[in-house]
């Protein structure tokens, strides 16, 4: 089995868990929850002005623009169950407890790193059971995305994971949780 083989299965799982989590109907809401809490941090980048070889440690004011990177963390999910920002999206109680069933020991954030006119990249992490059962095995997989400010629904998504997992078992994984929690 290739490597491209079970990236694909890897990338289509992510997908999967991403709108299956409730995660995926939530990224309006929390692509303006990050925006608002990000709104004003950006520090001004002085342009340099031309006036002709005088003063040269001169920048004149309207000359500034606002931008750069911003990272910070947000917890949506503590104790199971969601806190800040999730709390005022529209996920079901079906979404919210698979969530709860992705979440490392009850928690999951998602880093997001803020680009100016280029929109949100978010991070996080499923810690996913290889069975129903509660006991079950787990190994985790990383999600990145990719967010468009102008289309939120609008993303690209990488998958990995360091698991030795192979795409048949991704894909046997996928229809296990599709069935239970579609």
């Amino acid at each position: 089995m290739s490597d491209d083989t079970k990236q694909e299965a890897l990338n289509n799982f992510g997908n999967t868990l991403f709108k299956l989590s409730g995660l995926y109907e939530a990224i309006p809401d929390l692509t303006d929850a990050f925006e608002e809490d990000i709104a004003g941090r950006y520090e001004a980048i002085k342009e340099e002005y031309d006036n002709d070889g005088e003063d040269d440690d001169y920048t004149d004011p309207k000359d500034n623009r606002y931008g750069g990177h911003i990272f910070e963390s947000y917890q949506i999910l503590k104790n199971s169950k969601p806190v800040n920002e999730l709390n005022y999206c529209d996920i079901s109680d079906k979404q919210k407890e698979f969530l709860s069933k992705l979440s490392i020991e009850g928690g999951l954030s998602i880093s997001v790193h803020r680009i100016d006119f280029e929109g949100q990249g978010w991070g996080f992490a499923f810690s996913v059971p290889k069975s129903m059962s509660d006991d079950a095995e787990r190994f985790d997989i990383f999600l990145s995305l990719k967010l468009d400010s102008y289309h939120p629904k609008k993303y690209e998504i990488e998958v990995g994971t360091k698991a030795d997992i192979d795409a048949e078992t991704l894909n046997k994984l996928s229809l296990m949780f599709q069935l239970k929690y579609s």
